[in-house]
């Protein structure tokens, strides 16, 4: 996307598509590495396709001919934009690359992050093997501000790998988080291609990607996505955020602080 395409994004997207009736049947609150987290029961999240598990398939149908025939609200600069049928916040959207690849443009994330930053929200991006349904390339958008990773303490660095930027600072996780996140502030257009290459340069098969309140979280994934018996779904960006999502009431109910301190350091990379 060029620079002056970004007055052709949605002026508000959630516009596009009424809050949606987001209610979860329980919550709970937890600390996490000091933190408040959330806990949402979300016992329709059961039914979602394609759900990651132990036992999933190595190749399968893909859906998203059929998603983005009948279920588009925007399509733009090889974007579309669709409501999220099983959501985990009020205003929550999906961007979809038109284009049938796996991996998220430059161009995309681009346009992710202008709009977080108009919105004042959240994007978030889960690949395959970290919590991705649908091996399509896409980005959620949500209206809410996550508290859990920007509160986390960092480091500044000045890693030999990123292209220099002036307006970008690279600020890795420091202790007690135990695992590795490259923490990126500035702009929004510094932000995505700073992303971006590290998307491009990672050496982990399975990344996760947070932005929010004008940081953006590169969350390199070690080879577990669901960490049994300490949560018992695929462990993605909704949870590393601070909502972490059940569909399990039973495991809802019997979480603690610790078990998801050791399901985060179970999935994500050790800090050198």
């Amino acid at each position: 996307m060029a620079p002056e395409s970004a007055s052709n994004l949605p002026a508000d997207p959630f516009a596009l598509h009424p809050a949606q009736a987001f209610e979860a049947a329980e919550r709970r609150e937890l600390r996490v590495y000091g933190q408040s987290v959330e806990l949402l029961y979300l016992p329709g999240r059961a039914k979602r396709q394609g759900i990651p598990g132990p036992q999933k398939a190595p190749f399968r149908p893909c859906p998203m001919r059929r998603i983005l025939a009948e279920e588009a609200l925007w399509q733009g600069q090889g974007v579309t934009i669709t409501a999220n049928p099983f959501p985990f916040a009020e205003r929550q959207l999906l961007l979809w690359s038109q284009d049938p690849v796996r991996e998220v443009g430059r161009e995309m994330l681009e346009m992710a992050l202008l709009m977080e930053e108009r919105c004042r929200g959240a994007v978030m991006l889960n690949s395959t093997g970290a919590a991705a349904s649908i091996s399509r390339a896409h980005l959620h958008l949500i209206g809410d501000c996550g508290g859990f990773l920007p509160k986390l303490p960092s480091e500044a660095v000045d890693p030999a790998y990123l292209q220099e930027d002036p307006e970008l600072e690279c600020r890795p996780c420091s202790a007690p988080f135990p695992s590795f996140i490259h923490v990126l502030l500035g702009p929004a257009r510094s932000r995505a291609r700073a992303a971006h290459r590290l998307l491009q340069l990672r050496s982990t098969a399975a990344i996760n990607l947070i932005s929010t309140v004008g940081k953006t979280f590169v969350v390199p994934r070690s080879s577990v996505e669901i960490p049994i018996p300490y949560f018992p779904h695929a462990l993605g960006s909704s949870e590393l955020f601070g909502r972490w999502c059940y569909a399990d009431q039973d495991a809802f109910a019997e979480a603690t602080g610790e078990d998801l301190e050791k399901a985060l350091a179970i999935c994500c990379v050790p800090r050198a």
